[in-house]
Parts: structure tokens; C-alpha cells; sequence
């Protein structure tokens, strides 16, 4: 979402226009250690699954050395928190969704070099969920003839796009992950100090709803 001087001057927070990505993630979260089985789409902006406690402490200090996430990782990770208080094992890619079919046909028309590339994409992007590796592979699989680069056209389809959050029940639950919540908060608190109220009072998230749930 990084379109013109507001936006490349804020941070997540403040800019609802931008968005943040992780383009690689698996199991343990690092390519060394290869003796898990993993997959990586082979699309642009590739992401691939990961576990959740293994992603979550390698990201405990994104905001430190890009502050200009704010609070996204402590937000995407506290979304998966169940009803029950556990959380899923696998953390997948990041959904997008477009709701608005107006903002929808503007960039797609803004992107593209002529109407019939712009009548796809505003059918890709109002039809549904999707992820932006799935849309440069379908561009180039029904022809979409871009007017701009790869980059300009992410950061116009993020700029209108609400993010989801994806995971998966997996295989079973553990209950160390509140360190990390907490590691995540004070590396937040300790780039953004006068964030704290704000994040912990006036940010609402969902609860995460999986198919498997512990018994009483």
C-alpha cells in the first residue's frame, strides 16, 4: 500500500492502506532446518505454512527492525487466541478480501491497459479471498496486460484490501505461547512506548474459531 508520501511516512497503524507481508514462512520458520516436510507455493510473493510458536518467536522483533509494522504481529497472532484460550498449531498464509466493488473496478482499471484486463481482475478481486501470489499466476495463465509494474499493482490492490488472518487446528495445542504474546507486546512497547493504552484497550480482535476444541 505504499502509494504516495502519506503512506510511505506512516506506519500500519496509521495508514489502514498499508499492509504487512511476510513473503517466506515454514514449519520452524527457517530454512536450516530442513528435516521437516514443508511446502512453498511457486507463486510471487510466495508464503508457506509455519508453526505457530516457531513463527511467533521469530518474529518477536520485527517492529524493532521495521517499525513501520506498528502493531501487526501483535495483533495477527492474538486474533488466533480461541474461546478456550488455546490457539491453532499452524499458522498459513494471509488472506485478502476487497469489499468494495467500486474501489474493486477504480484500480482495476487504474492497473490494466484495457478494459477486458480490467474486467478480470475486478472479477478475481470481487470474487472472493485471494492471495497475491494466486493473482500474478493468473495474470500471466488468462493474459491480463498490466499497465503498471508488479509492484505498483500489489501496492494499489493492498491499499483496498481488508487482511485475514489464516491457520489450521493441525495436530495438537501447547501452552508456552503466552511468552510470546508478552515478547511481542514489550518489543511493540519498546519502539512505541505511548502505544501501549491504545493497544491494549481500543483494539478489538477477533476470536480465532477452530475446528477442534478442548473438553472441559
Amino acid at each position: 500500500g505504499d502509494l504516495d508520501e502519506n503512506s510511505r511516512a506512516s506506519n500500519a497503524d496509521e495508514d489502514p492502506r498499508l499492509k504487512v507481508y511476510h513473503v517466506f514462512s515454514r514449519i520452524h520458520g527457517d530454512l536450516e532446518r530442513d528435516y521437516n516436510d514443508f511446502n512453498i507455493d511457486p507463486t510471487y510473493f510466495s508464503q508457506g505454512p509455519g508453526n505457530y510458536r516457531d513463527v511467533a518467536q521469530n518474529r518477536r522483533n520485527d517492529v524493532i527492525f521495521s517499525p513501520r509494522i506498528g502493531s501487526f504481529v501483535v495483533k495477527q497472532f492474538l486474533s488466533f487466541i480461541q474461546a478456550d484460550g488455546y490457539e491453532p498449531l499452524t499458522v498459513e498464509a494471509v488472506a485478502y478480501l476487497v469489499e468494495d466493488p467500486n474501489q474493486a473496478a477504480r484500480v482495476a482499471s487504474t492497473i490494466t491497459a484495457d478494459s477486458k484486463s480490467a474486467s478480470i481482475i475486478q472479477a478475481i478481486i470481487g470474487g472472493g479471498i485471494f492471495r497475491p501470489g494466486q493473482l500474478f499466476t493468473l495474470f500471466e495463465q488468462i493474459g491480463v496486460d498490466l499497465s503498471v509494474s508488479k509492484q505498483r499493482a500489489i501496492d494499489e490492490l493492498m491499499a483496498i484490501s481488508t487482511e485475514t488472518p489464516m491457520a489450521v487446528y493441525g495436530s495438537g495445542y501447547w501452552a508456552d505461547h503466552w511468552e510470546y504474546y508478552l515478547d511481542l507486546i514489550e518489543a511493540y512497547t519498546s519502539v512505541y512506548p505511548d502505544g501501549e493504552e491504545a493497544l491494549m484497550y481500543d483494539t478489538e480482535l477477533r476470536y480465532f474459531f477452530s475446528t477442534a476444541t478442548v473438553k472441559p
